[in-house]
């Protein structure tokens, strides 16, 4: 057993909320206010994922939090400095440091004109009435690094799916084609170095240098596809059941398609009706299958071309439609 094992073993949500000094339930499933910002109407629970371990939920605000990551919230600390000091509260230990796990490869992927798509079926055999809160922790369990904070995982996402050569377009839609919007493409880490979000949308591609224009003939690398859909429910989403069904449908279709090989690299929820999946880009031969099936799949299929030059939601940024946040619900590196 490993340091994080050894604490987690020792200091559960509840022991962790004692140090704190807040009230927890009992059981998981029961609503409660927040205790770290006024919430009128409860809005948190505790969520038991597959792996049986008992995460802090803020349904509101999208907060997922094990023990380690709830006593780092409520002291206002990082992961590692709340690891600290429950090792310190664990006592002298001989476990060796812990180590992130390595991630596995993708598995082959399947030939593109293996069969046909029967969306409706797929999408029932993996949905299974799961509610999209369930889906977001099952997602957020997952993660490897962990989207901790909504106001910084557009740090965490450049980190996990750039390199540090990657130049990168970070702006808004109407900032491209002029000279002055040469400082809208700078390398990863110069963006990385900016205290808060630049800018509220990000091209899935890396551009030339000295790019001004996030045009097709600007891009130097596309590692990824991105998968979007705003009608899998059958048609476009009008209430907030109908976004929330859709959006779980979304995730049933990215689950599809890892099962046929594909790997999921990250997710957002836009803050609108659909989730983006990124993905890494796969042979041409299996792209082609992709684009042969997106109207079957009712994907977006000129997303799929064209996400390395548009400029898609970065997390954090604010849907102009609903005013509410995108957020970054899976992410892998």
């Amino acid at each position: 057993m490993n340091l994080i094992s050894d604490i987690k073993s020792r200091f559960d949500l509840r022991s962790v909320a004692r140090l704190l000094r807040i009230d927890l339930p009992d059981r998981p499933g029961v609503k409660f206010s927040s205790p770290f910002r006024p919430d009128e109407h409860p809005s948190c629970e505790l969520w038991r994922g597959s792996s049986g371990e008992e995460l802090f939920v803020d349904r509101a605000t999208g907060l997922r939090l094990d023990s380690i990551a709830l006593l780092a919230h409520g002291r206002g600390i990082s992961n590692a400095d709340a690891v600290r000091e429950l090792a310190r509260e664990l006592g002298p230990t001989s476990a060796p440091r812990p180590r992130l796990a390595a991630p596995t490869g993708p598995r082959k992927p399947a030939p593109p004109a293996a069969r046909r798509v029967d969306l409706a079926r797929l999408l029932a055999d993996h949905a299974q009435g799961a509610s999209l809160g369930d889906i977001e922790c099952e997602l957020w369990e997952r993660s490897n690094p962990r989207p901790e904070a909504a106001a910084h995982d557009w740090h965490l996402l450049l980190g996990a799916l750039f390199g540090p050569e990657d130049v990168l377009w970070i702006g808004d839609p109407t900032d491209s084609g002029r000279e002055e919007h040469a400082a809208r493409f700078r390398p990863r880490d110069a963006w990385r170095a900016c205290w808060t979000r630049p800018g509220n949308r990000l091209a899935a591609g890396s551009f030339l240098a000295g790019s001004i224009s996030r045009g097709r003939a600007s891009v130097a690398r596309s590692p990824f596809v991105v998968v979007e859909s705003d009608e899998l429910i059958g048609h476009k989403p009008q209430t907030d059941a109908d976004r929330e069904a859709n959006k779980c449908a979304s995730a049933a279709l990215f689950h599809f398609l890892e099962r046929v090989g594909l790997r999921l690299r990250a997710v957002i929820d836009t803050g609108g009706k659909s989730l983006h999946g990124w993905f890494d880009r796969p042979a041409e031969e299996v792209l082609s299958g992709l684009r042969a099936r997106a109207e079957a799949l009712r994907i977006d299929a000129g997303l799929l071309d064209r996400c390395a030059w548009s400029p898609l939601r970065l997390p954090g940024c604010i849907h102009e439609k609903t005013g509410r946040a995108a957020r970054l619900l899976f992410l892998t590196t």
